[in-house]
């Protein structure tokens, strides 16, 4: 009966301990899966995950400064709402390229320049092909498209304000997507329309010397006009003129250098139908990339010039350190 009794007891305290370790071990693991949870849901703990997350190509995202990608201006913002590092690009030519207008037209006002009281329509669709139909909006953003392709095949860094044609994107914000990346210039691409269907042509508008919004910028915005305009002429295309705008208020928000490329007049039956055509953008945008190397081989030899004189100045102030404490010397 003894024996019976101390089976029982042993059998049952097993079981006893068998229960407790198997409650123990649930709340263990319990307790770490909503711990890693709670780690995951928070953006501010857990940033490496967030900004590592997208594909190779979306460098935005990877906070990486390893090669010169672009970026979208979904991209941008994503990697600012996720609060990613900004990637340096100071040894990298920065160009970022403004597909103009979209596919609805945003009349809600905004101010045409900073402290302004005047207002503009954040964005307008734009004009339309008189033989063509077609939109203004997706012409730009084919030439720009192309535009990328060439400019990042030669070893540029290359930003997009839009990399399609449905969003909302204002003016404003256009150029501070511009000036967020600190690009060396931004070329803002559109077409052009008149009521004199007899006008043909590019023209080139940038900031005006007058205004006080760009006067910081106007000098190498004009620098980059001039290159462009050579370019375009040496490629057989019509250029009309470059016209000084106080009006733009992608100018007057600009930190930045920048132009607005009006690429022909959509109004004129055979310009509208060139505009379409791949050929006539290609030949368009081989210009603009011309331009564009020959305007960053000009800033690389001022800043070389510059960094010249300085070293020379400094020398100058060594010698004369040495100089003075030379006649300093006592006898």
């Amino acid at each position: 009966m003894k024996n019976t009794l101390f089976c029982i007891a042993i059998f049952t305290s097993i079981i006893i301990i068998n229960s407790l370790s198997t409650l123990a071990i649930n709340n263990i693991s319990n307790s770490i899966q909503s711990s890693s949870i709670e780690y995951v849901s928070n953006p501010a703990q857990n940033l490496s995950t967030e900004c590592s997350a997208s594909s190779p190509k979306n460098l935005s995202l990877e906070c990486s400064d390893s090669s010169a990608k672009n970026l979208s201006i979904e991209e941008f913002s994503n990697s600012a709402q996720r609060g990613c590092p900004p990637t340096d690009y100071s040894e990298i030519f920065t160009v970022c390229i403004d597909p103009g207008h979209q596919k609805v037209a945003d009349s809600i006002p905004e101010p045409i320049a900073p402290n302004a009281l005047c207002q503009k329509p954040r964005v307008s669709s734009g004009t339309s092909g008189i033989i063509t139909k077609r939109p203004e909006h997706e012409i730009n953003l084919e030439a720009s498209l192309l535009l990328k392709d060439m400019l990042f095949d030669q070893g540029f860094n290359v930003i997009l304000t839009r990399e399609e044609s449905d969003v909302n994107i204002s003016n404003l914000e256009r150029a501070l997507i511009s000036n967020q990346a600190n690009s060396d210039i931004t070329i803002r691409i559109h077409c052009d329309s008149h009521n004199d269907p007899s006008k043909t042509g590019a023209t080139i508008l940038i900031p005006a010397e007058a205004n006080l919004h760009t006067k910081s910028i106007y000098e190498q915005s004009k620098n980059f006009a001039k290159h462009l305009e050579c370019s375009l002429e040496a490629s057989s295309i019509k250029v009309n003129s470059i016209i000084e705008r106080t009006d733009m208020t992608g100018f007057n928000w600009s930190s930045v250098p920048v132009v607005i490329l009006e690429m022909g007049f959509m109004s004129n039956a055979q310009e509208d139908q060139l505009l379409s055509s791949p050929s006539y953008q290609k030949k368009l945008m081989e210009a603009v990339v011309a331009a564009i190397k020959a305007y960053q081989e000009e800033n690389s030899k001022s800043k070389n010039k510059s960094k010249s004189n300085n070293d020379f100045k400094t020398d100058l102030e060594e010698n004369s350190k040495s100089n003075n404490n030379f006649k300093a010397d006592p006898e």
